[in-house]
């Protein structure tokens, strides 16, 4: 969740399901940046089934759309499936779109989010009902002259498919489809809540190219790394 003072609006097509904030309610045009993103996606599965199925990398090739290239490039990064990457990939081709006609955007699709803030923007945490993060931290934003893309994954909660059991991974870099893909992957890494487990996950975060940081909460344990800025009751906690 994204709290703004922006105007929102929602926008729901398929099985995308988007929250869009800016600084004027540019629902058309966002619903035709939408309708075109999976007209694109789709267009392709129906050309190359295997891509929608696929939980190993694709090579990006010419005839692929921008989007399903965008997918391809940072699935490839993580070492995952195309598909892991498409909530992202889609956040950001909305978003990149509407920051044409709005300074400041934010675009949260299923989790996953492209912001391009212009003032300080604090994204929520959700690791489960009852978990005491959900009102404790969130992460924060600043304005950059760039986008962040902030993506997260579950072993435990909704239904994305996880081999791992973190209750929450959240992964930030300049698009949420590289984000997106990196939460997946790290994700999948975390299948129990040991110290040995847990530095593993983050030590192959750090080895993705471009991912800026990460955050993993697995058993009430929280490891943090990179450019991850906690707020904590007004506090910055810090990242090793």
């Amino acid at each position: 969740m994204v709290k703004t003072d922006l105007i929102s609006f929602r926008l729901k097509e398929g099985e995308s399901d988007l929250l869009i904030s800016a600084d004027a309610k540019l629902s058309s045009t966002a619903r035709s940046l939408l309708r075109n993103a999976r007209r694109s996606l789709l267009g392709y599965i129906n050309k190359d089934p295997n891509f929608a199925y696929s939980l190993l990398p694709l090579t990006p090739a010419p005839d692929m759309p921008p989007l399903v290239i965008s997918m391809c490039r940072a699935s490839r990064r993580c070492g995952v499936g195309p598909m892991a990457a498409v909530a992202g990939a889609i956040a950001d081709f909305v978003g990149q779109g509407l920051t044409r006609f709005s300074p400041e955007v934010i675009v949260e699709n299923g989790g996953d989010v492209y912001l391009h803030p212009t003032q300080e923007r604090t994204v929520g945490l959700y690791a489960g009902a009852g978990n005491p993060i959900n009102t404790l931290l969130g992460i924060l934003c600043r304005p950059r002259g760039r986008p962040w893309g902030v993506a997260s994954s579950s072993g435990t909660l909704g239904r994305s498919l996880s081999f791992g059991k973190a209750d929450l991974v959240v992964a930030m870099a300049e698009t949420a489809a590289l984000a997106d893909a990196a939460a997946t992957a790290i994700a999948n890494r975390v299948y129990d809540s040991s110290a040995a487990v847990r530095l593993a996950a983050i030590t192959f975060a750090r080895s993705i190219k471009g991912l800026e940081g990460c955050l993993i909460i697995v058993n009430n344990t929280l490891e943090i790394w990179g450019n991850v800025e906690l707020v904590e009751l007004g506090r910055p906690a810090k990242s090793r």
